[in-house]
Parts: structure tokens; sequence; C-alpha cells
């Protein structure tokens, strides 16, 4: 998953994969613009006896209630609250009723990103500086998930550079345009608060896409400045089911993100498997 601060992931990755075609709104969010990370618990203390004394009504927290705002101004709020930060991350699960599995670990800040992404026990790394991207995995990861020629992705050994222009740098960057809302729920609802992740969260239900609509759950801190918490997506493609869980965090924790001291360009690849 890739994020830039000023440019949005689009909505759509990788091929051939289903569950990689599948990837909507967990790349269409932009993890490196959170808040500043603010704790949201629920409090509470012990009730106390004694022989003497009667016994004290335990003190229950209670969870505030839902705000009194349309869903779709929640949401603008939300991502308001996303564009006016500096640090995050976020980490999502794809699973398909088919058993494919892919998670995405990401990181990032103004101009720097890492990831790392599993595939079926396959391990990938992307590092992205400015706007050079940098991918580190096995010719099956680049062939299959990245669309790398079979030639190229065979010779590729450790990390493989790509700047603006180069082919295949859209899909490592998932770089391709888009909606530029970050949480494109169609005619979202407040369903109420819960707790979720140990957050009081208001619980927003709604759908995505037209095409291929499916069902979308955001969940956002109960409280200014409504951070997101979590966003879960349940839909299916060509009869496939399909399950995406987003999970957000670390919100303002600076990380050190520097680019690989040794890598190869992609230019360099092709051109050897044209010698």
């Amino acid at each position: 998953m890739t994020i830039l601060p000023s440019q949005p992931p689009g909505p759509v990755r990788r091929t051939p994969n289903i569950s990689a075609q599948y990837v909507v709104i967990a790349i269409v969010v932009v993890v490196a613009l959170v808040a500043a990370y603010l704790e949201f618990g629920r409090g509470g203390h012990p009730s106390s006896t004694s022989p003497a004394v009667p016994v004290a009504s335990p003190i229950v927290a209670t969870a505030p209630p839902a705000p009194k705002m349309a869903a779709s101004k929640l949401i603008n709020l939300a991502e308001r609250t996303v564009k006016r930060a500096k640090w995050g991350r976020i980490t999502f699960t794809i699973t398909s009723s088919n058993g494919n599995v892919e998670t995405e670990d990401v990181r990032g800040g103004p101009h720097v990103q890492s990831e790392i992404n599993t595939f079926d026990g396959h391990i990938a790394r992307v590092i992205i500086v400015r706007k050079t991207a940098y991918i580190s995995a096995d010719s099956l990861y680049l062939n299959q998930l990245e669309g790398f020629p079979s030639a190229v992705a065979d010779l590729a050994s450790g990390w493989v550079r790509l700047v603006p222009g180069d082919p295949h740098y859209a899909t490592v960057t998932q770089n391709t345009g888009g909606s530029n809302r970050l949480f494109p729920l169609i005619k979202p609802k407040v369903v109420g608060v819960v707790e979720r992740s140990g957050v009081d969260s208001v619980e927003l239900d709604g759908t995505l896409g037209k095409r291929n609509p499916r069902q979308g759950t955001l969940y956002l801190a109960a409280v200014k400045p409504y951070r997101p918490i979590e966003f879960d997506e349940v839909g299916a493609v060509h009869g496939v089911s399909i399950t995406v869980a987003l999970r957000f965090g670390d919100f303002g924790q600076r990380v050190r993100i520097v680019a690989p001291r040794h890598s190869t360009s992609y230019q360099a690849l092709l051109a050897e498997t044209r010698a």
C-alpha cells in the first residue's frame, strides 16, 4: 500500500490475483497524514466494601453519545483530521473465500513511506522517498503481483529502484489516480457508539462502488478530532467473497525512513534483458 502526502493512491492495484484486484478502500486511505495520537479509553473505579461502611455503588464508565451531526459531516471532519496530520501507521488484511490472504503494514510521513507486504507466503518490502520507489521481493511476487516481465523479475536481486515514468511504477506505488475521498461511503448513516479497539467509536455504515457495490463500515473516535479507528469492507469479486480489514494507529509517531544504500534501476534491468 502506498501513500504519498501530496498524491493519495488510487483504488485498484495489482493483477492477476482476485484479492489483489480488490484492494479498493485500503489503497484509497491516506495513512501518512494522520492526526497526532490521542488516547480515548474507558475509565472507571472498582467499588469498595467495609463492614462499617455501606457498599459504594460501582462507578460504571459510559460511552459518550453519538455526535449530533450528519454522517457525511463526520466523515468530512475525519478526512480533515487526517489531511492535517503528519505521521501514522495502517495495517490491513485482505481475506478471500478461495483461501488467499494478503497483509500490508504501512508506516509513513511527509514524502516518505515504508511497507511490508505478504501474499501466500511471499514477502515484499517497499520504501518511498520523495517520488523514488524501491522494492525488494522474489521474482514470483514481482511478476505476478507487480506485473514485472518474467525476464526482469528473474534478474532482480536486492532493491529495485523505480522513478515516475518507469513501467510498473504506478503498481509499486499504487499511485493510479481515482477518488480524492479517503472514505468514499455512499449514503452513510450513523449506527451508534460502540467500543472498537478499546476506543469509544462512532459506527458509520454505507456502501462502496456502484457497479460492484460492497458493504463498508467506518469507525471514528466518538469525540473530536474524530480520528479513524478501523475500516471494514465486505463484498465479492467474480463470485469470491472478499473481506478487507484496516486498522489505524501510531498517530504522530515519527519513524526513520531512508532510501536503501544500494539499488538497481528498473531501466538497467530492462536493458540487460534486451542485450
